[in-house]
């Protein structure tokens, strides 16, 4: 698991996924899925766990700009 950001193929999709929405690679995060196997395993949802965990602190300081933005402008 903690090899996913070496391999190359998976570094260059990142790459390509940030250039493309315009963000930072650091905020593009590979997530398997569970398409053909029925078992959920450690890495897999470790990295599931990483992408969430992003997105919810993305989201925290999205909120909290905003609510910085509206007691300014009172």
């Amino acid at each position: 698991m903690e090899d996913v950001f070496k391999y190359k193929c998976v570094k260059d999709i990142c790459q390509k996924v940030a250039e493309f929405l315009e963000i930072d690679i650091h905020s593009v995060h590979p997530v398997a899925n569970y398409f053909e196997e029925n078992e959920p395993t450690v890495a897999k949802n470790t990295l599931s766990l990483m992408a969430l965990w992003d997105v919810i602190q993305c989201g925290k300081r999205h909120i909290e700009r905003k609510m910085e933005a509206c007691l300014e402008s009172d």
